[in-house]
């Protein structure tokens, strides 16, 4: 399936990515597929895609790649080729581990300043930190949850953090019944972790809180909207083309995921599908890049059929064109990482192997 996915972009889309030497990582929940947007030498789009069981919350950092699914999250550290060896792929993705965490409806997951993963688990309306051998355990939740509970009261989605420690949290309710958030659309909130505040209410569908440039971005997605939050209120800049979900940032650039509006059900009646139809514009699937000055949109890149839903987008900065190995596939379990001494920060590269005149081995 993931050969038969096509991409179509604007003029410009690939250059313009190449040019800031970026490429992104856009998860595909609904269609089970992660799907990698890079470059070639020659400036081109290049699209790859693996299957993953329901592949949600994506976070990039000096680390690696984390990836939540449903039930586990994957850890991926880039390595750069072997020396010698011919690659259209500046970096390698490769799995180093995985966490179980069972069904806990993950959605976003961000790493903290002490490099413990944390999970936006909308089962339990709560924030998780999430360890290997301790298990999870909550860091934080909303006022009118006192209790670690199976309930999908408020639907927690979004975390962001600041100075790597959790600062805001958006939720499609603030509580209530289980899953009432179902059936009202415009309950919206998001959070201060730190002050217990509210910052902001009656939202439709908030999703991914972000910090930049000193102001709290977000997405209205029930609205199809990009904007910042300032004295309570969410100051929407830009009408999207498509239910959006998934914000990351490129320098004065937004880039947000998109999906396509469902005709039946509870996407029918958001206030987004009467915006597209008076504009006559019809919802795609994919990502659009903005300016955040103006809120002009620049760039465009689009799936083709087979894809209809997204939830996370973010930018790989210094890769161009990555490839991501799946856990357990024949590559995978072909593929080394050697490391002399204590982790070091940022990329990693491989280790060379040396011998000395008596045969003893050591890493470079």
């Amino acid at each position: 399936m993931a050969n038969t996915i096509s991409l179509e972009t604007s003029s410009g889309f690939g250059r313009w990515l190449a040019g800031h030497n970026a490429s992104l990582v856009v998860s595909g929940y609904q269609s089970g597929q992660v799907f990698v947007i890079g470059t070639s030498r020659e400036g081109k789009a290049q699209l790859s895609a693996i299957r993953f069981d329901r592949a949600m919350g994506l976070n990039h950092g000096p680390r690696g790649l984390w990836m939540a699914t449903l039930s586990q999250l994957i850890h991926f550290v880039p390595v750069r080729p072997p020396p010698g060896k011919r690659s259209e792929h500046d970096f390698i993705f490769v799995p180093q581990c995985s966490v179980p965490t069972g069904y806990i409806d993950a959605h976003e997951v961000a790493v903290d300043a002490d490099g413990r993963p944390l999970v936006a688990a909308s089962f339990f309306d709560s924030v998780l930190s999430v360890d290997a051998e301790r298990g999870a355990a909550p860091v934080w939740a909303p006022p009118s949850v006192s209790h670690l509970v199976a309930a999908d009261t408020c639907h927690v989605n979004g975390i962001c953090l600041d100075k790597g420690r959790l600062r805001f949290v958006t939720a499609l309710a603030s509580g209530g019944e289980e899953n009432g958030w179902r059936q009202h659309h415009d309950r919206g909130v998001v959070f201060d972790a730190v002050t217990g505040k509210t910052l902001a209410t009656s939202l439709i569908r908030p999703h991914s809180p972000r910090l930049h440039e000193g102001r709290l971005w977000l997405l209205q997605s029930g609205n199809g909207t990009i904007g910042h939050v300032r004295s309570g209120q969410l100051l929407e800049m830009t009408l999207c083309p498509g239910y959006p979900r998934g914000l990351a940032f490129l320098g004065d650039a937004a880039v947000i995921g998109v999906s396509r509006l469902r005709d039946s059900g509870s996407g029918a009646d958001l206030p987004l599908a009467s915006r597209l139809r008076r504009e006559r514009i019809q919802s795609r699937c994919g990502v659009v890049v903005l300016d955040t000055r103006s809120g002009r949109p620049f760039h465009e890149a689009y799936f083709g059929d087979g894809v209809d839903e997204i939830f996370d987008v973010v930018v790989l900065k210094g890769v161009k064109n990555p490839k991501l190995l799946k856990p357990g596939s024949a590559e995978a379990a072909r593929s080394y990482l050697f490391r002399k001494g204590t982790p070091e920060t940022g990329m990693r590269r491989p280790a060379r192997i040396t011998k000395d005149p008596k045969g003893r081995v050591s890493l470079t």
